[in-house]
């Protein structure tokens, strides 16, 4: 469920999903000298208006997209996530999310 960013914020430093301008990103909150910043890898976003947890890694055995699975099943969820945030950045999320329904039934139940 999103949350709103007036309503709450996320402890800094812990990794979520997070919405600026339609994009959706995988990053963090992280505190600076002037206050509050929202991180990804590689750059920082501004205009965050809302923000949720990670949801919960996969109950089955098999990782992302066929991958062999992994002994720490929330890097699935997350690799799963920064693909979508790829693909919204680059106007195709509707059809990214079309193509890997069943992946994302699997990762978020």
């Amino acid at each position: 469920m999103w949350i709103i960013c007036n309503d709450k914020l996320p402890a800094p430093n812990t990794e979520i999903l997070f919405v600026s301008q339609n994009c959706v990103y995988c990053g963090s909150l992280g505190c600076c000298d002037d206050g509050y910043k929202w991180y990804t890898e590689d750059r920082t976003i501004d205009l965050v208006s809302h923000w949720m947890p990670l949801p919960s890694p996969p109950n089955s055995e098999e990782g992302v997209a066929g991958e062999p699975g992994t002994a720490n099943k929330q890097s699935d969820a997350i690799t799963l996530w920064k693909r979508y945030a790829v693909a919204a950045q680059n106007g195709n999320a509707l059809k990214w999310l079309r193509d890997n329904d069943k992946l994302i039934r699997a990762v978020i139940a």
